[in-house]
């Protein structure tokens, strides 16, 4: 089969066949690398102290408790995507793949570990492009609407 297209056939509410075709990009679109933990870089000594900081252990408390169970939070300062589990787990849906949203999590987990708290990521996490912000750009000037009367000075 050419790599460059994907055949699919999609039987009708008539019985018949018909046949559906996608492009390469639509292809790779659907090939996703998958989130290992390995993939999380390895901490220096200061990042493992701050992740250990009160404050950082303090913000692990704040999603935890059974008012936050099944509570989703995505951070897009940290790019990544949390939700809470139960009292004692919290589980990582989503994360930019990206260095430092995958340095954020090695360190929310440092964070997490510290006060008895599982981060669970492999099998639940989605790695995310990250977002080319230059493409989503629409410059303001465009979604101004000119006036249509006549200025009256």
């Amino acid at each position: 089969m050419n790599r460059n297209m994907i055949l699919t056939s999609i039987t009708n509410t008539n019985g018949g066949m018909k046949m559906n075709t996608n492009n390469n990009e639509q292809a790779q679109q659907e090939e996703r690398t998958v989130y290992t933990d390995a993939m999380l870089p390895e901490l220096s000594s200061e990042n493992i102290e701050a992740s250990k900081s009160h404050h950082c252990k303090s913000w692990v408390l704040s999603k935890m408790g059974r008012k936050n169970i099944g509570v989703f939070s995505w951070f897009e300062e940290t790019g990544l995507g949390l939700q809470t589990v139960d009292e004692n787990t919290l589980r990582c849906i989503a994360v930019f793949e990206h260095e430092l949203a995958l340095q954020s999590l090695a360190m929310m987990k440092v964070s997490a570990k510290s006060i008895g708290v599982n981060i669970e990521t492999e099998g639940f996490t989605l790695l995310q492009k990250y977002p080319d912000r230059n493409s989503n750009h629409i410059d303001d000037n465009q979604n101004r609407k000119v006036p249509t009367g006549m200025e009256v000075a």
